[in-house]
């Protein structure tokens, strides 16, 4: 009996091999539709909304930056051993650790930037619909620039202009195939790749803030990241011009006195419910 059982199950393979054989293009499929790149604008929108992914910035400069302290007791604490090694600026800050977030979540915002790049490039743009073409254009040139830039503050060294051409910069990727392998760019090239990026953005992005959709890139934002890529370049003229255009769009500061503390409680609880 079971070797009339183990005969059927390999007669029932051998046909089905034989039928997915006849169609020359079964490995293109992809294997889930999760996999397949959006084509419109409602979902290559989506992508550039997810606020949870590419409203957030990495958290190690500002964990080994002077703008706060711990005391020793709590820093023994801390459960994330790169957290506790970062505010001491040890030598191997992740000692070993292989999953990286501040890596990873910037490279994950260049994935979705990318993404709807590539979906763009399929989809005419047109006099009806040039505005939202031109937007979601901008503001994904926008977050790959602003999280090329994040990396390039952690992950290479300080821009010097006697080295730049030498010093190692970052893996630029430019296209949402992950299989693509890249090497490390040159600390000018990552620089270049940042400004090219943000100038293009400038073209296409609307020069006011929209004040329904604040996560959304503006013209004031892309101006502001200028003038910080330029400040961290030493390129001071550069970096006050684009600052100085960046506060005649908007100059507007945040009181945090005036908010109310409910709303930052109903904000949080978003999140929570949204994660």
């Amino acid at each position: 009996m079971k070797t009339k059982n183990l005969k059927y199950i390999l007669a029932v393979l051998l046909v089905m091999m034989a039928i997915t054989s006849c169609k020359k293009d079964f490995l293109d499929e992809n294997p889930r539709t999760d996999l397949i790149s959006p084509t419109d604008f409602k979902s290559l929108r989506a992508l550039l909304d997810n606020d949870i992914v590419m409203n957030l910035t990495p958290l190690l400069g500002e964990l080994s930056s002077d703008n706060y302290y711990t005391t020793f007791q709590y820093w023994q604490t801390l459960t994330q051993k790169h957290e506790r090694l970062s505010y001491i600026w040890a030598k191997d800050i992740y000692n070993g650790q292989l999953n990286v977030d501040d890596w990873s979540l910037s490279y994950s915002q260049v994935l979705h930037a990318n993404i709807v790049l590539t979906g763009l490039q399929g989809i005419p743009a047109t006099g009806t619909n040039r505005d939202e073409w031109n937007m979601l254009k901008g503001s994904a040139l926008f977050y790959r620039a602003n999280a090329y830039y994040n990396l390039a503050q952690i992950f290479a060294p300080a821009y010097e202009s006697s080295t730049a051409a030498t010093d190692l910069g970052l893996p630029l990727r430019t296209d949402p195939d992950i299989s693509i392998s890249v090497p490390r760019s040159s600390v000018q090239q990552t620089y270049d790749s940042i400004l090219a990026n943000l100038d293009e953005a400038e073209q296409l992005i609307v020069s006011s803030v929209q004040y329904l959709s604040k996560n959304r890139p503006s013209q004031p934002a892309v101006l502001a990241l200028k003038a910080r890529v330029y400040l961290s370049m030493r390129n001071y003229e550069q970096a006050g011009e684009y600052a100085d255009r960046a506060l005649q769009l908007y100059d507007s500061l945040i009181n945090y006195n005036d908010l109310n503390p409910g709303y930052m409680e109903i904000g949080r609880a978003s999140c929570r419910e949204r994660v």
